[in-house]
């Protein structure tokens, strides 16, 4: 069973994630090979989280959490995403429809929220 995540779970893993990030950068700065093949230090940063980590050598003690935090991350940027648009855009007529995506979105997710808690059962979503 693993441990109950705690804030320091997620201060430890981010910090591993961004050393794994930073050595990445090293690597395509001097590797010229990676330098011309245009991989991007995020994706070494994961094969060597995934070589060196848990499901590798197990050299990297990153938690079982890590797998959650992209979705979680997906989800802040879908919901910043609205502060991007530019103001000349609403004067188009651009705005009402972004709007109106925008009410359909949290709709969609109060009606979820509510689906969840009140008609389905606990015993259903957690095994």
């Amino acid at each position: 069973m693993e441990a109950a995540f705690t804030p320091w779970t997620l201060f430890v893993d981010i910090g591993i994630i961004s050393i794994l990030f930073l050595v990445g950068k090293l690597m395509r700065v001097k590797i010229k090979i990676i330098q011309k093949l245009f991989i991007p230090p995020s994706l070494l940063a994961g094969f060597m989280a995934l070589g060196f980590g848990p499901q590798g050598l197990g050299w990297l003690p990153l938690s079982g959490y890590t797998g959650t935090y992209a979705g979680i991350l997906i989800a802040f940027i879908f919901g910043c995403l609205p502060l991007t648009f530019a103001p000349s855009l609403f004067l188009d007529g651009y705005g009402i429809i972004f709007s109106a995506v925008c009410l359909l979105a949290a709709l969609g997710v109060m009606l979820t929220a509510y689906m969840k808690k009140w008609h389905l059962n606990q015993s259903d979503i957690i095994p």
